[in-house]
């Protein structure tokens, strides 16, 4: 996707898909920031705006609330087709309240059907239900692969992976500039509160002018989270940029100015005009180009994250790590990280 996803310093996932646009609800305090759940811009609207729909949210994330939530939502999905003897046709009836559940209940909800599953309250129609809720809530946390297992037997196979904290990537090379642009990239596509991240920038150009210092780069960055020993990739993005430095009192390199390229159609205009040089404004010839055209084939830097992401998790003790695709294939392992 050109220009990238990424959280904005509002904290809004910012992408466009078929249900609208994203938004990531964030409580902060000036040490942290705490996930609250997600709201989709078309849901908004129906709900007459944003306050109403982040009372809303907040109301249902109220412990005293959920099971009320998750019961009066799962009623509705068992309500109907009543000749049906397939769960997910159940499912597929009640989309929207089975959505409810998964983005406004989210780890509350799944704490309290595995209550429910733990009390024996999680038979038939309910428990499978409740078991395709957990099984996706849980994600890569869920170690239980046998899917002809009952609802209560996969319950009572479950040991939820543990979630491993590890730091984001740190450069060990000597390249100054490289230096300077992994800490900016680093800086900037940090989320500690959804996991570590791992940048592979390429730097078609640096330029110095009048004291400023110019880099041109092109970066994937991924954000990862570690339960047990299988990643969970929960956020990623490719994104030119122009990062210009200026030198401070010490002789150091400060971050001066960052710009990106814009989404849509302003995404070649947009590295178009950021392709001048730092003080002069100079159009700098054929760059532009050259970053563009780098956009439809960056093998080189997918490449580049792996090595770094197997870097980083050696580095920090792990030797056991795999990352699945969404079709269970693997997209990365430890054993052999040039799979992608």
């Amino acid at each position: 996707m050109a220009g990238g996803m990424q959280i904005d310093e509002d904290g809004w996932l910012k992408e466009t898909s078929s249900m609208g646009s994203p938004l990531l609800v964030v409580s902060r305090n000036s040490a942290s920031a705490e996930f609250i759940g997600t709201l989709w811009t078309v849901g908004v609207k129906e709900n007459g705006g944003l306050e109403p729909s982040i009372k809303e949210l907040l109301k249902v994330k109220d412990e005293n609330e959920i099971a009320k939530f998750v019961e009066e939502n799962l009623a509705i999905i068992m309500s109907s087709p009543k000749q049906a003897s397939n769960p997910h046709a159940y499912i597929q009836a009640h989309q929207e309240e089975y959505e409810n559940i998964k983005k406004l209940g989210g780890e509350k909800a799944l704490q309290y059907m595995l209550s429910q599953f733990e009390s024996g309250n999680a038979e038939g129609l309910r428990g499978h239900i409740m078991m395709q809720l957990c099984k996706e809530l849980l994600g890569v946390r869920n170690n239980v692969t046998d899917e002809t297992l009952t609802p209560q037997e996969w319950y009572d196979a479950l040991s939820i992976r543990q979630e491993v904290k590890l730091p984001d990537f740190e450069y060990d090379g000597s390249d100054p500039i490289e230096k300077l642009v992994y800490a900016t990239e680093i800086e900037k596509y940090s989320q500690p509160q959804r996991g570590f991240t791992i940048v592979a920038p390429k730097i078609f150009g640096s330029y110095e002018e009048g004291g400023l210092l110019k880099v041109f780069v092109t970066t994937f960055s991924a954000t990862y989270k570690l339960y047990g020993n299988v990643l969970d990739e929960v956020g990623g993005s490719v994104v030119p940029s122009a990062i210009t430095y200026k030198k401070d009192n010490s002789g150091n390199y400060v971050l001066e100015k960052y710009e990106q390229a814009k989404d849509g159609a302003d995404w070649q205009p947009s590295i178009k005009k950021f392709c001048t040089m730092p003080v002069s404004g100079k159009e700098i010839p054929g760059l532009a180009d050259k970053i563009i055209d780098h956009y439809g084939n960056y093998d080189d830097i997918r490449t580049l994250q792996r090595e770094n992401l197997f870097k980083h998790l050696k580095a920090n003790g792990i030797k056991d790590a795999t990352l699945f695709n969404s079709r269970g294939e693997i997209e990365f392992s430890m054993s052999n990280p040039t799979i992608h």
